[in-house]
């Protein structure tokens, strides 16, 4: 692998498991360059210092995204933040361009 990223939850749990695949990893002669904390929804089991030794804390996503099948879009923290990991784990920038809304679209938004 190229570069080794890991995920954990923004908690006091997270952040010993952290340390263990660490560890882990270490053991097999490899090392973890970068590490993704995630928030969670409802807030319980945020840690205060939890994402301290973190390189990307991924906020919570919106609740109406959590349960449909939709991706979040926007400008958002969310988004922000997973294009830094996106561009930090493979090296180049996404392309994102978000599309205009057409006619109908801007009808709609006028009212």
């Amino acid at each position: 692998a190229d570069r080794v990223e890991t995920v954990h939850p923004a908690s006091a749990h997270g952040r010993d498991a952290l340390q263990r695949l660490r560890g882990r990893i270490a053991d097999v002669g490899a090392t973890v360059d970068g590490s993704i904390a995630v928030e969670m929804r409802d807030g319980l089991g945020t840690h205060a210092d939890a994402a301290a030794d973190t390189d990307t804390v991924l906020p919570a996503i919106d609740s109406a995204v959590a349960v449909a099948p939709t991706a979040a879009s926007g400008d958002g923290a969310y988004a922000r933040a997973l294009a830094e990991v996106y561009e930090r784990t493979f090296d180049t920038s996404p392309d994102l361009s978000v599309a205009e809304p057409g006619l109908i679209g801007r009808l709609r938004s006028s009212r």
